[in-house]
C-alpha cells in the first residue's frame, strides 16, 4: 500500500472523488466512508462539498469509537435514536415513526436502560401490562388492564427496536429469545381469531369483477388478496422484482427490512404479465402500482369498495370496543385463511407472509373454517385460489388477462 493510500484510509476514514471515477460530473461528488470494526463493514454517504464530507466522517468516526469502547452494551436511548433516524430516512409514515419513539420511551419508564441488561424480559412484561389511557382500547375488567390488541401492538413496536439493534447495531443475541406472551393475551387472541375482519368470496369477486386494470388501487387489491403482502410492501414493489421464469415476486422492502420471495398464483401472474410483463404490448419498469399518493391507506381503498357495493363497515368489536372495518390488512388475513383452506402448506404460507412465528400465521388464518366450506363447495384445485370465479370460470378469466 502506498503512502497516499495509507493517508487516505487513516483512522478508517476515506474520501473518494466520484466524478474522477465516473469520468463525468453527475450527482454528488464526494463519497465519505468510515470503517465499522465491530460489524466489519463501511458506513458511507455522498456529499456535494468536500468540507461537509470530512465533517460527517469525523463525527461518524467518533460515534463508532464510542460504540467500540462500550462494546457489549446497547443503551435504549441510542437504539431509539438510531432506529427513528433510519425509519425517517426510509420514509416510513410519520405516525409509525412517532409510535416507535413513544413506545421506546414507555420501555424506559419501566426501568429498561440497556437491551442486554439482566431482567430485560421481566421489565418487558411490566411494559406490556402498563394501563392504557385510550378509552377505545380499555378492556371491560375491574383492574383496567390493557386490551389484548393493545398488548400486541406494544410488543410489535418493541420488536422493531430490537430488530434494528440486531440488524444495524451489532447486537448478536436476541434479548427476546424464548419470550412468551402473557397467558391471558394468548387466550384472548385465540378466541378472537374467528371474529377477524376478512373479506368473503362474494366481496372479493365483486371487486375483481370491476376489471379496472388501469386503476392502480384495483391492481393493488388483486395483488394483496392473492399474495397477502402488506400495503407498504405493495407500494414499494417494482416490475423488475418479478421473476417471470420462476413466477415469484421478490419483496425487497418487507417489514424489518427483510427480503423474501413470494410465489405468484396463475391468476395474478397472468394479470401482471398482461399489464406490464413479457406478454404486454409494452413491458413496464418502475413502481408496480404507480400510485400518486405515498401510502396505500384505507381512505384510498374505500372508494373502490363503494364502487363494488361492498359494505366495509362491520360494526363494533365486542372485545376492544373499536370499529370493525375492511382494510388492506384484511386482504392479508383473507389470503392466509383461503390459502390454508385450499391446501397450501402452512410453512409456505408463513414464508410468504414473512412471519417469524407459526403462531402468528395461525392467528392470521383464523377464518380458515369459513373458507374451508367455500373451497369444498366449489371444488378448488389444491393450492390454488380461485378468486376470479369457480375453477371452470377462472380458467377463462385468466386467458382474458393474458390477452389483454
Amino acid at each position: 500500500m502506498s503512502a497516499k493510500q495509507r493517508d487516505r484510509n487513516r483512522d478508517g476514514i476515506s474520501i473518494e472523488d466520484k466524478w474522477a471515477a465516473r469520468g463525468a460530473q453527475i450527482g454528488k461528488r464526494w463519497l465519505a466512508k468510515v470503517r465499522d470494526t465491530r460489524l466489519q463493514r463501511y458506513k458511507a454517504k455522498a456529499f456535494v462539498e468536500l468540507t461537509t464530507a470530512k465533517a460527517w466522517a469525523k463525527q461518524m468516526r467518533a460515534r463508532l469509537e464510542l460504540a467500540e469502547a462500550s462494546a457489549g452494551t446497547w443503551p435504549l436511548e441510542d437504539v431509539i435514536a438510531e432506529c427513528v433516524a433510519y425509519m425517517r430516512k426510509e420514509e416510513r409514515s410519520y405516525a409509525y415513526v412517532q409510535a416507535v419513539e413513544r413506545h421506546g420511551h414507555m420501555l424506559a419508564k419501566v426501568g429498561v436502560r440497556d437491551l442486554t441488561e439482566e431482567g430485560f424480559q421481566a421489565k418487558v412484561r411490566l411494559y406490556l401490562d402498563m394501563p392504557t389511557d385510550e378509552r377505545h382500547r380499555l378492556r371491560t375488567r375491574a383492574d383496567g388492564a390493557a386490551a389484548a390488541s393493545t398488548v400486541r401492538i406494544r410488543y410489535g413496536y418493541m420488536r422493531s427496536l430490537v430488530t434494528h439493534a440486531m440488524r444495524f447495531m451489532g447486537l448478536r443475541q436476541n434479548p427476546l429469545e424464548a419470550f412468551t406472551m402473557p397467558g391471558r393475551i394468548r387466550k384472548e387472541a385465540i378466541s378472537r381469531t374467528s371474529d377477524q375482519e376478512t373479506y368473503n368470496l362474494d366481496e372479493i369477486r365483486a371487486v375483481l369483477a370491476l376489471n379496472r386494470r388501469d386503476d392502480p388501487v384495483w391492481v393493488s387489491f388483486a395483488v394483496a388478496v392473492f399474495t397477502g403482502l402488506r400495503a407498504f410492501e405493495i407500494r414499494a414493489l417494482r416490475w423488475e422484482e418479478i421473476d417471470w421464469t420462476t413466477r415469484t415476486l421478490r419483496v425487497s422492502k418487507g417489514k424489518g427490512s427483510k427480503v423474501r420471495h413470494v410465489p405468484l398464483q396463475a391468476e395474478v401472474y397472468d394479470l401482471l404479465n398482461g399489464l406490464g410483463g413479457p406478454g404486454a404490448e409494452r413491458p413496464r419498469l418502475g413502481p408496480l402500482a404507480g400510485l400518486t399518493t405515498k401510502r396505500l391507506d384505507v381512505e384510498v381503498l374505500r372508494p373502490l369498495l363503494d364502487l363494488a357495493r361492498v359494505k366495509w363497515y362491520r360494526g363494533i368489536n365486542d372485545i376492544t370496543g373499536m370499529p370493525r372495518r375492511l382494510t388492506w390488512h384484511a386482504c392479508r388475513r383473507t389470503c392466509a385463511a383461503a390459502s390454508l383452506a385450499a391446501g397450501v402448506d402452512s410453512l409456505e404460507i408463513q414464508r410468504s407472509l414473512g412471519h417469524e412465528e407459526m403462531e402468528l400465521t395461525g392467528e392470521y388464518a383464523g377464518a380458515f373454517t369459513r373458507w374451508k366450506s367455500v373451497v369444498q363447495a366449489e371444488g378448488w384445485p389444491r393450492g390454488r385460489l380461485c378468486f376470479f370465479g369457480p375453477p371452470a370460470v377462472a380458467a377463462s378469466s385468466t386467458g382474458t388477462a393474458t390477452n389483454h
